[in-house]
């Protein structure tokens, strides 16, 4: 008979987060790859789970993830990387 199967894990974990919001802001002051560093370690300390990408060139990140934007750009400034929702 057709059982209907369940998706692994992984697939519900990619798919269901609560509270998962994408959210670009503008960071002042990185110039190496430690600041990249920094910032990402900042950011993951609010959301480990939270997907980072840095754009040095640009000073911006991308952060996917259940973060609030103001809480990321206060944590971020906190660090001395002044930073504001885009």
């Amino acid at each position: 008979s057709g059982s209907v199967g369940t998706p692994p894990a992984s697939a519900i974990m990619a798919f269901s987060r609560i509270g998962s919001r994408s959210m670009e802001l503008q960071v002042e002051q990185m110039s190496c790859q430690h600041c990249v560093r920094a910032v990402t370690a900042a950011l993951k300390a609010l959301d480990a789970a939270a997907e980072v990408q840095v754009d040095l060139a640009a000073g911006r990140v991308q952060v996917r993830g259940a973060l609030d934007p103001a809480a990321a750009a206060a944590a971020l400034t906190a660090e001395g990387y002044p930073a504001r929702p885009l």
